[in-house]
């Protein structure tokens, strides 16, 4: 009797041991189960997170090659707008030293023009000196022509019966009136004759210069 209950407390600290046992491995097994929920846990997080992380390097990527397709752009058109600024400076520099040519060009020309202008009015005061004292030499002979051809005159005028022929000073005495065939009158016929046409020649060349000189005068009042 006493044996049996031996072997019964005997058998049942052994299930007693062993429920333990079998507790003390369920607990192992609850706890690493839970471990193994929360590592699967956060290897869906890493993995979500993974995916975001590759899904944000994406749309980076694609915003930097669009940027750097924007940036090739715009320093394209930056160089050409640089291109076009530098054509526009060598241009104007072009333009500039053109126009600096032409002006110097003008003014070389007008120099030219205000001497050949100064020369000519030069040359015209000469000239008309040298009409007035034509004119004085013409006015001279012309005095002198009509003295002597009233002299001449005199001494051609028919002399009646018991007049005197009147003397003329510097003439002789003894002076033969010429007569129409004699060749001295008809040379100092003409001679008068000439003088006449070249006194009207001087005149209207003298109307002439005038209205020249006028009209020269008020070409460059215009300029």
């Amino acid at each position: 009797m006493v044996l049996h209950w031996c072997v019964c407390v005997q058998a049942r600290a052994c299930m007693q041991a062993e429920m333990a046992l079998k507790e003390a491995e369920a607990e192992r097994q609850r706890r690493r189960i839970k471990e193994l929920e929360e590592l699967q846990q956060r290897l869906e997080e890493a993995l979500h997170q993974e995916v975001k992380a590759r899904q944000d390097e994406e749309a980076f990527r694609y915003t930097q090659t669009r940027l750097l397709g924007e940036e090739e752009e715009k320093m394209k058109a930056l160089m050409s707008l640089q291109e076009e600024q530098e054509e526009c400076i060598q241009r104007a520099q072009r333009e500039k030293q053109e126009l600096k040519q032409e002006m110097e060009s003008k003014s070389r020309a007008l120099e030219e023009a205000q001497r050949q202008l100064e020369e000519v009015r030069a040359n015209r005061h000469r000239v008309d000196q040298d009409v007035v004292a034509a004119q004085r030499k013409l006015r001279q002979a012309s005095t002198n022509v009509k003295h002597w051809n009233v002299q001449m005159n005199r001494l051609m005028h028919p002399i009646g019966p018991g007049e005197k022929r009147p003397s003329v000073g510097g003439f002789h005495s003894s002076f033969r009136i010429p007569t129409q065939k004699d060749p001295g009158l008809r040379l100092w016929q003409k001679s008068s004759e000439q003088d006449e046409e070249s006194k009207e020649n001087v005149a209207g060349g003298d109307a002439d210069k005038k209205r020249l000189s006028q009209g020269s005068n008020g070409d460059m009042d215009v300029h």
